[in-house]
């Protein structure tokens, strides 16, 4: 085994070096990106700012529309065309202008309240829980859907 013990001396050996090479890269890129993380983050909070407030007023323009159009449908239904015809108009004012550069889109989130109530298909097995219990217990753990199997590995030390 003398042979796999001097692959990986080698493999330390051209690792030091390299690391001799890319280390002063590293250290000089973390000063970098530190002198200009105030600036960003600055910078990020400023458009996250923004984008907050333009979104909330084309919500209250959505809502203003949308209480304006079923104010002109009672209107349109009691036969009032004068009142009607304001309506429209005032509906007309909140119809935002195209800006440039500029879109919104609509994204679904969620959350869990309660996990008792979701269904199975939608579980996701604790791999990583499953492992440790496997490991704590140096052989299969006997758990239903899981199975434990032992994998051999060859380790080399340096000397």
């Amino acid at each position: 085994m003398q042979i796999t013990a001097e692959i990986k001396a080698q493999r330390a050996s051209v690792e030091a070096v390299r690391k001799s090479f890319v280390g002063p890269l590293n250290e000089s890129v973390k000063r970098i990106n530190a002198f200009f993380k105030p600036a960003d983050t600055m910078y990020a909070n400023a458009e996250a700012y923004l984008k907050d407030k333009i979104l909330g007023f084309r919500r209250a323009q959505d809502a203003e529309r949308e209480r304006l159009m079923l104010e002109a449908q009672r209107h349109a239904v009691a036969g009032q065309t004068r009142m009607t015809e304001q309506s429209i108009s005032r509906i007309e004012a909140t119809v935002l202008p195209e800006i440039k550069n500029l879109s919104t889109r609509v994204d679904w989130v969620g959350e869990v309240f309660d996990a008792h109530q979701i269904p199975r298909e939608f579980m996701i097995p604790d791999v990583g829980k499953l492992l440790a219990v496997t490991r704590a217990t140096r052989g299969d753990p006997r758990i239903p859907g899981w199975r434990a199997y032992s994998k051999d590995t060859a380790i080399v030390r340096q000397q």
